[in-house]
């Protein structure tokens, strides 16, 4: 497994939600989020966060999510778009370096 982008530390600070998550369920969608994410168009701040909505939103879509009662289909959406708009903000020239 690839060294994550973000840490679970990280990753539950942004989204205490997934707190009562075990670890390694968190781990594990982490590490698909960053396969899921491309590399070359963020900053390290913006990949972290762009990691970070994609495994919330793979989390959220899970069988431990159901049973947890997060399931909240709003909730993905937001976050969907919010990484819509880092993704759209990251490849139109609209960066901070």
């Amino acid at each position: 497994m690839a060294v994550p982008v973000i840490t679970v530390a990280a990753f539950l600070e942004m989204f205490p939600e997934f707190e009562e998550a075990d670890e390694a369920l968190v781990l594990k969608h982490i590490a698909m989020a960053a396969t899921r994410t491309a590399s070359g168009i963020y900053t390290a701040e913006q990949q972290e966060q762009a990691v970070g909505l994609k495994a919330a939103t793979l989390l959220l879509k899970s069988p431990w999510a159901r049973k947890a009662r997060l399931v909240d289909d709003t909730q993905a959406f937001i976050w969907a778009g919010e990484l819509y708009e880092l993704q759209r903000s990251a490849t139109m020239g609209l960066r901070n370096t």
